[in-house]
């Protein structure tokens, strides 16, 4: 069987090199024939997967039979997208294998947990992000600014307002003062 590998890491300071040992090992113990493998770094939340949409393209052109990725998270943003991608991917008649998860969409148990798989990962997800919400909450209340800290004092404000009186606008006063343009609204409101 013809197959692509896709491997993913977050930063550029990590590397695929471990993903794509096993999952050629993998393929190799399978008698498959690995006909490209996909790289990319990009964060799993991330839109801006020009990698993750070249494999997706070239399985519309029925390059491959199947893709092997180390995990649900290499491949997806969420729940949502796990799903879009993998109706695509049978769509265009390629299945896919998630070797840590051990499924393999080929069969109906595979897609069934995937989906299920899937979802826990999607739970995760959002528990984290509750837990942060709430960390920040809790500073917050215990007087921690959170943000960038701020530009503003007496003096740039007076010379927002002195260049603003002069008519000159938003986004010249921003330019001359070096600041960002809702500084300059914050100043003059």
């Amino acid at each position: 069987m013809k197959i692509a590998i896709y491997s993913r890491t977050s930063t550029d300071k990590q590397t695929c090199e471990n993903q794509l040992i096993l999952l050629e090992e993998i393929a190799e113990k399978n008698n498959d024939e690995v006909v490209k493998i996909y790289e990319e770094t990009a964060s799993a939340v991330s839109s801006k997967r020009s990698v993750l949409n070249e494999m997706l393209e070239d399985a519309r052109k029925r390059k491959f039979e199947k893709i092997y990725i180390l995990s649900f998270d290499r491949l997806s943003r969420s729940v949502k997208h796990l799903i879009e991608t993998v109706q695509l991917l049978k769509q265009y008649k390629v299945d896919l294998y998630i070797h840590r998860e051990n499924i393999d969409t080929n069969s109906a148990i595979g897609e069934f947990m995937m989906n299920i798989f899937g979802s826990l990962y999607q739970l995760e997800r959002e528990l984290i992000v509750e837990r942060i919400k709430l960390g920040l909450n809790r500073a917050k209340k215990n007087g921690v600014k959170l943000g960038r800290k701020t530009v503003m004092n007496d003096d740039l404000r007076y010379k927002i307002i002195q260049l603003r009186k002069k008519n000159f606008g938003i986004l010249r006063i921003a330019k001359q003062l070096k600041i960002g343009t809702s500084t300059v609204y914050n100043a003059l409101t």
